[in-house]
């Protein structure tokens, strides 16, 4: 009797499948799919159900039990009493002061570079890109992204912005939209 779980699991098989999945129309096809509105309304209806919600609360409890989720939760900096030394960090007057200061620099240095943007603009531009993120083209919160980063001389102006995902803004650090994009290719 044929068993296609075990035809799936052989060395053959998989290094067939890797090399087909890897293939660049294939690649395209993927891209295009997953940039298409059908794709997304997919997810997000999915995303919304509560039987998903109760998967996941379910597969975070079942993960983060395991050593391997202790392990990576430690690696991200989730050590016991973190939290609470941070808040009591930046409620101190210190705290308050490196925040204060951290927040002149950065508006300093995006005045330096001129430009602004009215959130009649910003509006408009999210509703060229449906409300989606110019990069992932999720429909998620969208948080303001600067093409080429203020740090790097970009100015504020809205040319210079693009709506992304928070996910996807905190993952570009300060490359440019065609540095991100180029980063993202590479496997």
């Amino acid at each position: 009797m044929f068993d296609q779980k075990i035809y799936n699991n052989t060395p053959e098989r998989k290094a067939f499948m890797k090399a087909y999945a890897t293939r660049p129309e294939q690649k395209e096809k993927r891209k295009a799919y997953k940039a298409s509105a059908k794709y997304r309304e997919y997810w997000s209806a999915y995303r919304s159900t509560p039987e998903y919600k109760v998967y996941m609360a379910e597969y975070h409890q079942r993960y983060y039990s395991t050593s391997n989720g202790k392990t990576k939760s430690k690696a991200n900096g989730a050590k016991p009493g973190r939290k609470e030394y941070m808040k009591s960090y930046w409620a101190s007057p210190e705290g308050r002061a490196k925040r204060c200061h951290l927040q002149n620099q950065r508006r300093l240095s995006k005045t330096a570079n001129g430009g602004s943007h009215t959130m009649v603009e910003w509006l408009e531009l999210c509703g060229m890109f449906a409300d989606c993120c110019a990069y992932c083209g999720m429909l998620k919160k969208l948080t303001r992204d600067h093409d080429v980063p203020v740090s790097r001389g970009g100015t504020d102006d809205i040319s210079n912005i693009l709506p992304s995902c928070s996910s996807c803004n905190s993952s570009k650090h300060d490359r440019t939209a065609a540095e991100f994009e180029l980063q993202r290719a590479i496997p």
